[in-house]
């Protein structure tokens, strides 16, 4: 173990992450009290807490339904490490997230979310609407109580140049020339890529999309190969109903770059994805297929 007075860390068994204090912290809040709105209201699920620091799968007795949560309890963790550590010099809350995603058993779609980001203090979540046989999965999302509107509801979307910038998701990583002929290449086509994203959190990332801040943002690593971090589902999932519930354009692949339909993946699968306004999205996409000899398919 390691750290300052007060916080500990160590390196996961496969040496793949490193867990802190915190994260665990956060984890038993979840584990607490997701059982316990359940039994509240009466659900008859057994929950499985999948997570990156400690899988808990229960055992079932058959004929019980199970439902996957997919919690990363701290996004962003080195920044909350550095806000949580003693200091004499107030630091403005850090860009970080709790990130919960409810898997439907049935339908294998994220059946409902919540991203908790400590930079504003705000929850931001998504629910699955019932669709209709055949339709494709449909969602709400809601800034603490507030439902959100739809991207394409609102009376304009902002044209100027702030408006048309692009997270390029790129800490930590070992293929910053390849991330930046993907800057490059998004400039060329008239948007404004920022150096490598705000936090080192995905679901933060994809979070300020929602909010407006970013025209959209993309991460690639996954694509690269090599060394360095890449984010997993876990990291992603949930914000990613959030996006759908916005009206973004969402696009999630695996690392070999085949399409990830629906919620119901593995917590450890590398992901690369684009979240993007509509207006936006096709110039991302192609950006991205050029350079990558990637043919895409459109948004879900």
């Amino acid at each position: 173990m390691r750290g300052e007075e007060g916080s500990w860390e160590f390196d996961s068994p496969d040496k793949s992450h490193v867990t802190s204090r915190y994260d665990l912290e956060a984890l038993g809040f979840i584990i607490r009290y997701v059982p316990e709105f359940l039994a509240k209201e009466k659900l008859p699920f057994v929950v499985s807490f999948e997570n990156e620091e400690l899988p808990l799968l229960p055992s079932t007795t058959g004929g019980e339904r199970l439902l996957r949560v997919v919690i990363d309890p701290v996004d962003g963790s080195k920044a909350f490490d550095n806000y949580k550590c003693a200091s004499d010099v107030p630091i403005p809350p850090p860009s970080s997230a709790v990130s919960v995603a409810l898997v439907d058993p049935v339908g294998h779609e994220l059946a409902a979310t919540a991203v908790y980001c400590f930079d504003r203090g705000e929850t931001f979540s998504s629910c699955l609407l019932n669709p209709g046989a055949g339709e494709p999965a449909a969602y709400i999302a809601y800034r603490n109580e507030t439902l959100l509107a739809r991207i394409s509801d609102l009376p304009h979307m902002p044209k100027i140049s702030a408006k048309r910038r692009v997270l390029n998701g790129n800490y930590n990583s070992r293929a910053l020339v390849k991330l930046a002929e993907v800057e490059l290449a998004l400039m060329n086509d008239g948007l404004n890529p920022t150096f490598g994203g705000l936090a080192g959190s995905s679901a933060t990332d994809i979070i300020n999309v929602a909010r407006g801040s970013f025209a959209a943002c993309l991460d690639m690593r996954a694509r690269c190969g090599g060394k360095g971090s890449v984010p997993y589902w876990y990291d992603i999932a949930g914000a990613i109903g959030v996006a759908r519930g916005r009206g973004l354009d969402v696009l999630v692949t695996g690392a070999d770059g085949a399409p990830l339909e629906g919620g119901d993946h593995e917590i450890y699968t590398p992901v690369s994805f684009i979240v993007a306004r509509p207006d936006v999205f096709e110039t991302v996409r192609n950006v991205v297929n050029g350079q990558f000899a990637l043919a895409l398919p459109v948004a879900a």
